[in-house]
């Protein structure tokens, strides 16, 4: 299924240059003017009758200026407008039919597309189109218009159009996803398509296109999850020189923890070449799996790249801030870990650091906060984990020391401290302790087991 639209595209702004005469003229004359072998352009034909007229919009005012060919270009005779700057935010070729004064017969031929809208990507200046008009200085003025096709008229942002050529082609796509295990894809536009998650599902892709290295367009499925129709990509083939397109296909798959579209293959044309591997039915219909055999073309099933992440369990201290945490390392002992101190009535969050090896934070994780509440004889505090984390041991000392005694010697085994819960169930994100008795400025030991997929380790 190729289409070909063609585009005539309006270049060149010269300036004629006169002799200045004493008074400056309150009008100068402006030619618009076309031609169908440009620089950088592919020299072709439209199929459409030639233009009689113009439609031309000029800083809000619609003008109806007749259009000559000259040594294939096309001109509009000439009109005057005041001396500096212009706004075009219309530009039509208009054929009458044959029948100059009965509008009915009126043909649009070709039209300037208007920014923001699809074929937009496809000329150098899409409308609005700013010019200068200068004193004494005959101006003749480009633009850049398509060959107008009614059925696409949305393309263009507006029911009016004009000038210039081009060829605007078309390929179409549809694509089918196989997957082992589709419970992977709970989350992502795949749950939202007719029939669910499946074995076989329509592919959610996209296809960027790339002319001699450039991107110019990206196009996409998702917006009908892929299913009922395929994706149909138009582009515009320029130039008087061999062009080069390249058609970048990605497939929405699932990559560790994310939905992401992935490459998986790039088709390769020159100029007006045919995709390889298309149908009879001018669809290209590929597969990224084995469920479909018989596509235009089999890609290999996809495979996550992203090895899969190990739950690990890793021993988190509390800590206070540089002017409350003390290193255990810096008071004599061999492992690392802080307390906390001393704190009098009030309210304290302090970060909960798993994996912080000579108490050096940058080494760590943060996996969530300690938080005290510390009134007369009450103590509180509770241990919150983030998401993807859980606890499954919890130990706490609260003193009026700086580290809790084993005998008559300081010590920072976890298994000395005020309280303990090492039996937690699976799945704990929060755990908080009460305790009693304190009535002076403490410190604090806040130890955790806490288990995780660790993005450091």
């Amino acid at each position: 299924m190729k289409r070909f639209y063609y585009i005539l595209l309006i270049l060149g702004l010269s300036v004629l240059s006169c002799h200045k005469p004493t008074d400056t003229p309150v009008e100068q004359e402006v030619v618009f003017t076309a031609t169908t072998n440009t620089t950088g352009l592919k020299s072709s034909t439209c199929d459409n009758p030639r233009a009689n007229f113009a439609l031309i919009e000029i800083d809000g005012v619609t003008r109806q200026i007749d259009v000559f060919y000259l040594n294939d270009k096309i001109y509009t005779n000439s009109f005057k407008l005041t001396p500096g700057n212009h706004t075009v935010d219309m530009f039509v070729l208009v054929n009458d039919g044959g029948s100059p004064d009965n509008p009915d017969g009126d043909q649009i031929v070709q039209a300037a597309p208007l920014s923001g809208n699809t074929y937009a990507n496809f000329v150098s200046h899409p409308l609005s189109y700013n010019f200068e008009v200068d004193a004494f200085v005959k101006a003749e003025i480009s633009i850049e218009v398509l060959c107008y096709e009614p059925a696409d008229y949305e393309n263009f942002g507006f029911a009016w159009f004009s000038v210039d050529q081009i060829i605007v082609r078309e390929f179409c796509f549809f694509g089918d996803f196989c997957v082992d295990d589709y419970s992977n894809y709970e989350g992502s536009l795949y749950e939202y398509q007719r029939n669910g998650l499946q074995h076989d599902m329509p592919a959610i892709f996209k296809i960027d296109v790339i002319r001699n290295g450039d991107t110019l367009i990206s196009y996409d499925n998702a917006d009908w999850y892929g299913e009922g129709r395929p994706l149909c990509v138009k582009y515009p083939d320029y130039s008087s020189y061999t062009d080069e397109f390249q058609f970048v296909l990605s497939v929405l798959v699932k990559e560790g923890d994310s939905f992401v579209y992935t490459h998986v293959y790039t088709f390769t044309t020159t100029d007006d070449e045919n995709l390889p591997n298309i149908g009879d039915d001018g669809i290209l219909d590929f597969v990224l799996g084995e469920c479909m055999p018989d596509a235009d073309l089999v890609l290999p099933p996809y495979e996550d790249p992203t090895p899969p992440s190990e739950s690990t369990c890793e021993t988190a201290f509390a800590y206070g801030g540089t002017e409350s945490a003390i290193c255990f390392l810096e008071e004599g002992f061999g492992n690392w870990g802080w307390t906390n101190g001393r704190y009098n009535f009030g309210e304290f969050n302090l970060d909960l650091i798993a994996a912080a090896g000579g108490c050096d934070q940058s080494k760590g994780t943060n996996v969530g906060q300690v938080t005290l509440k510390y009134s007369y004889n009450t103590v509180q505090v509770t241990y919150n984990v983030t998401e993807g984390f859980e606890l499954s041991a919890v130990q706490l000392y609260i003193g009026y020391d700086k580290f809790p005694e084993k005998g008559d010697d300081p010590t920072v085994a976890p298994g000395q401290y005020t309280v303990i819960d090492d039996t937690l169930e699976a799945g704990t994100s929060s755990y908080t302790f009460n305790l009693s008795g304190y009535t002076n400025k403490i410190y604090i030991i806040a130890h955790a087991d806490v288990c995780g997929n660790y993005p450091n380790l």
